[in-house]
This record gives C-alpha cells, structure tokens and sequence, in this order.
C-alpha cells in the first residue's frame, strides 16, 4: 500500500483506488482510520470520487461499518450529514448506502434504522432528505 502511494500519490483519480482500500481494511479502528484518511494532506474533500473512494470504502468494510455497537453507522451517517452541507448530490447517493438496513439481523437492523433517524433529524439538503425518507419507508 505504502509503494502504491508513493508511486501514484500525484495522480488523484488513481489515488482514488489507495483512499477506497485503505478506508475498507477490515482491521484495526476502521472510523479512526477514516479520520485521519479525511485529514490526508492529498484528500480532496470537495472531489466526489474521492469522497465516495473514502466512505464507500468504510461501507465496504464489514467489521467496520457493521459493528455491532452500531458506531460504523453512526459514523457515516454523521459524514452523510456533514457532505448534505456542501455536496447534496454526493451526500444523497451515499445515503444509499443505509437502504438495505432491513435486510439485516435484528440488532443490526435497528442500530441501521437509528442512525438513518439520526440522518433524518439533521438539516439536509431536499435530495437526501428524499433519500433517507425513502429508506425509513416514509415517502
């Protein structure tokens, strides 16, 4: 991972593919490392392919986003709320992300629908809005 970097690191659409398999390692502190990934001097917040590289990445990852105390979800529905502020197109397809949450188990159904409530209940932008209404059934 580190040579990739080092070889592709002025290249952004190509660095793209290093944000998206860092974000998703299966390991370790999945939101602590998406937070430093957001702060990386070549992270482009207002690139939406990097943004969708870094979150849709941390979705990819299982253990991470599906923890069972629910913090992955809350994590990225906190992101979600944040990018609605400055890229609602972007914010609204990644809300997408949480639109199968009743295929899931029992606890991680419900921790899923709580942090789309915690969407829900942020300032957002019509399109996300629509998206997470849409999710939760309340269209």
């Amino acid at each position: 991972m580190a040579a990739f970097y080092e070889r592709w690191q002025h290249k952004p659409v190509i660095l793209d593919a290093w944000f998206g398999l860092e974000a998703s390692t299966p390991f370790g502190d999945g939101v602590a490392r998406v937070r430093q990934l957001l702060e990386h001097p070549r992270f482009d917040p207002a690139a939406p392919n990097t943004l969708r590289a870094v979150l849709g990445g941390f979705a990819a990852s299982t253990p991470q986003f599906h923890a069972e105390d629910g913090s992955g979800y809350r994590f990225l529905a906190a992101q979600i709320a944040e990018l609605d502020q400055r890229n609602p197109i972007t914010a609204s397809r990644m809300a997408k992300l949480f639109s199968r949450w009743q295929s899931y188990g029992p606890e991680r159904s419900q921790r899923m629908r709580e942090a789309l409530e915690q969407l829900a209940a942020a300032s957002l932008s019509t399109n996300s809005r629509e998206v997470v209404s849409q999710c939760l059934g309340k269209d």
